[in-house]
């Protein structure tokens, strides 16, 4: 590797670190803000059901039950295999309706979300010091 690619590389791996302090950081405010601000979907959507009027009715998962798998996530747990699937189904049905395709849907979908936001801002804080 040549000086020059090491030097990026040092300003990449730079960058990429300072988005992980900010994806933590944003993960810490968006926790502090849900405690402090309770949702009341809990009373208007206790079932964990969708208000769609007709056809297949998507899963809405209930604030406990959001707040379950957002704790886990955050935590760095991989909920992929079907043993850990269904230990956490066991649990969160405690809270309302759910399937272990939810679970493992919500999962993928976070894991996705948050790699295209962390992209984003590594794009992003690239951009800025070009």
């Amino acid at each position: 590797m040549t000086p020059e690619q090491q030097s990026q590389l040092r300003i990449q791996t730079l960058q990429y670190a300072e988005c992980c302090k900010t994806t933590a950081k944003l993960r810490r405010d968006m926790m502090h803000w849900k405690k402090n601000h309770p949702h009341e979907e809990d009373k208007e959507n206790p079932a964990g059901k969708s208000s769609l009027s007709s056809g297949k009715k998507r899963w809405t998962p209930t604030p406990s039950q959001l707040q379950r798998m957002e704790e886990l996530f955050d935590q760095g747990e991989i909920i992929t295999t079907k043993d850990k699937v269904h230990q956490l189904l066991q649990e969160l049905q405690h809270y309302g309706p759910v399937t272990a395709t939810n679970i493992a849907n919500w999962f993928q979908n976070k894991k996705s979300r948050t790699r295209r936001r962390l992209l984003k801002l590594h794009q992003e804080g690239t951009q800025d010091n070009q």
